[in-house]
């Protein structure tokens, strides 16, 4: 027969998951709240200050920069994926017929995935 729970000690185990389980669902609202809190004081001070039309055209003159920057690390994302994708292919030619004569040594009766000499798969075979 198992002995009975020791009860002080099941007690603060269950003080620590209540306070636990409490942190972990109030956690995120504490943050939402402290950062609107934060924005709130941004606003209060810049209030007044500057016009709209201000800070509208610094907005846009800051977009055209950003907007330039994301092109080009677009631009250089889409080159650099294609660069390593002609080496992925350069690779595959280059040591695709060492490892099939190697399997042919292996295993003489074994098929062929029937994959072109880059790798890729059969026009026939693509769905």
């Amino acid at each position: 027969m198992a002995e009975p729970a020791n009860e002080p000690t099941s007690f603060w185990f269950k003080i620590i998951d209540s306070v636990a389980s409490l942190l972990y669902r109030l956690g995120p609202w504490f943050f939402i709240f402290l950062i609107a809190r934060e924005a709130a004081k941004v606003l209060i001070a810049y209030s007044g200050k500057q016009t709209l039309a201000h800070v509208a055209f610094q907005f846009i003159a800051d977009f055209k920069i950003d907007k330039l920057l994301c092109y080009g690390v677009g631009i250089g994302g889409a080159a650099y994926g294609y660069k390593q994708k002609r080496l992925k292919e350069k690779t595959i030619v280059r040591l695709a017929p060492e490892g099939q004569e190697r399997e042919r040594r292996i295993d003489p009766d074994r098929t062929s995935s029937r994959l072109t000499p880059r790798g890729r798969t059969r026009r026939e075979d693509e769905p």
